[in-house]
């Protein structure tokens, strides 16, 4: 699905960074700058104007940003959010990929003295044993 949306040459281009490299956080660094890409192209999209473009179209008026980390397998990615005027931006589906990848933090939220390995334990099992654990655990 990426190379149907990002440019060969751009993928070719990253794949020997990859490969040259010895810094390990460049995939987190690309990560990083790709999501930020994608931010940048969705409040363009809510605003309907770039960057300093002056249209009819306009909505609203970019003021800055704010600064944000996003968890990821990768590690934190320090995210710039842009902030709006009039109204408020902020990248739902960014939020949704975030909420699936703390999922074990919900369940020691709700068991709080339970062993990390526990924790790990219990994200591994499906849903229907995650659900007769937590009742097993309320029950107790």
């Amino acid at each position: 699905m990426a190379q149907e949306i990002v440019p060969q040459d751009l993928l070719k281009n990253l794949l020997e960074l990859v490969k040259a490299t010895q810094d390990v956080d460049v995939l987190k660094e690309a990560a990083e700058w790709i999501t930020q890409q994608l931010i940048e192209a969705d409040a363009t999209e809510q605003i309907s104007a770039g960057r300093y473009e002056r249209n009819d179209q306009r909505k609203t008026y970019r003021n800055g940003s704010r600064p944000r980390q996003f968890s990821t397998r990768l590690g934190n990615l320090d995210l710039e959010i842009p902030k709006l005027r009039n109204g408020s931006y902020y990248p739902d589906w960014l939020l949704e990929r975030q909420s699936r990848q703390n999922k074990p933090s919900t369940i020691s939220s709700q068991c709080p003295h339970q062993s990390a390995q526990y924790i790990d334990n219990a994200h591994k099992m499906s849903m229907a044993d995650n659900y007769f654990a937590l009742a097993e655990y309320r029950s107790l």
